[in-house]
């Protein structure tokens, strides 16, 4: 698919448009602390990095630094388009030698593409907005094995999850079917 601007993105099952997943209560992971995080735990000098979900964009150039080929899926095509342009504005020489990908879909549709293996794979947002509305029903241990499955042998995988029982999350009053709204689009097994 290619927008209007030449920004080429590739679309894979399961893309939702028009849609956000930049705005809203839920923000993208990113800042200070994971970049910390991330610098311990990802390897340097990788051949293929995917990372899947919304992250900000200090997170992508990141992952971008320490692999040769970095491929970004969003569920949005909006998002990836976006961020498509951005990437091409911040990573112009390596945009221009094709060493950066951005795909719009589900990760269902990724995995049934059989891209990859990657040698690290990044979903620092956890596997929650990964689904579109025409994906597969899959719970959280099918999403991780999808992912999985696009690891090659000894890769890095890293992968957020919400903490539940978090100071945040118990002190809150609001009951748990007012606590999400109706920007964050949830696979209905998992939407309270």
């Amino acid at each position: 698919m290619t927008e209007p601007g030449g920004t080429a993105v590739d679309v894979v099952r399961g893309e939702m448009q028009p849609w956000t997943d930049y705005a809203g209560a839920v923000r993208p992971p990113g800042g200070v602390v994971l970049r910390r995080l991330l610098a311990d735990v990802l390897p340097d000098g990788v051949a293929r990095a995917l990372i899947v979900g919304p992250h900000d964009d200090d997170v992508v150039e990141h992952v971008a630094a320490r692999a040769a080929r970095l491929t970004v899926l969003l569920r949005s095509v909006t998002d990836a388009a976006a961020l498509r342009e951005r990437l091409a504005a911040a990573l112009p020489e390596r945009d221009a030698a094709g060493q950066v990908a951005v795909v719009a879909g589900a990760l269902d549709g990724l995995a049934d593409r059989a891209d990859g293996p990657y040698d690290l794979i990044v979903a620092a947002d956890g596997l929650d907005r990964v689904l579109g509305p025409d994906s597969r029903d899959l719970d959280w241990p099918a999403r991780l094995a999808a992912l999985a499955g696009l690891a090659g042998a000894g890769a890095v995988v890293v992968v957020g999850c919400a903490n539940e029982f978090a100071l945040t999350e118990v002190l809150d009053r609001r009951p748990a079917h007012e606590r999400h709204g109706d920007e964050e689009w949830r696979p209905i097994h998992d939407d309270p």
